[in-house]
């Protein structure tokens, strides 16, 4: 679902609302896409190197290899995404929403994920080193060789998941849930 702010900034931009939904390979770095609905959007390899993307609707997208590196991206909607291989050092990723997603691969390291949803999330050796995430929801993700090393963890719930050969080599873990792992 979608929060009343996120309504809000959705509603404000909504002349935005009619981009295209084929962005594979494009080059729009630097720029500001706060609210677009990229839902079901086929942006596989695009760059938005140090975009504004917030609020921004890619539930179902396909942002495989796409470079999000030092975006924005508080408060994104992006639940059953696939973002396998995809690049987002650096980048934030507060509040958002990413049940379901796919993030096998992807390198997330010195991201901040601190509130987001990752429940049921493919997290296949994703490289989330260094990485924020205080407060996330990484309940029954699949963290299989996953790289968490140095990440700050506190409050995290990984009831019921997947863990398996995960590196955590100073990872702050300070009451995270970890019953109930695989």
């Amino acid at each position: 679902g979608v929060s009343a702010e996120q309504a809000l900034a959705i509603e404000s931009n909504s002349a935005k609302t009619g981009a295209t939904k084929v962005l594979s390979g494009a080059s729009l770095g630097g720029q500001s896409f706060v609210a677009m609905d990229f839902f079901g959007a086929d942006a596989s390899g695009t760059y938005f190197h140090d975009s504004d993307l917030r609020y921004a609707i890619f539930s179902h997208a396909n942002l495989s290899y796409t470079n999000f590196g030092y975006s924005l991206l508080d408060y994104t909607l992006m639940e059953g995404a696939n973002l396998t291989g995809a690049t987002a050092n650096s980048a934030t990723f507060k509040y958002a929403i990413m049940t379901d997603a796919n993030l096998s691969q992807a390198n997330l390291s010195a991201a901040n994920l601190s509130h987001a949803d990752l429940v049921g999330a493919d997290l296949t050796g994703v490289d989330l080193s260094f990485s924020t995430m205080d407060e996330t929801d990484l309940s029954g993700a699949n963290l299989t060789n996953a790289k968490l090393s140095h990440s700050h963890m506190t409050h995290v719930s990984f009831v019921g998941a997947i863990w398996e050969n995960v590196t955590i080599v100073g990872a702050n873990l300070t009451d995270a849930d970890l019953s109930g792992l695989d």
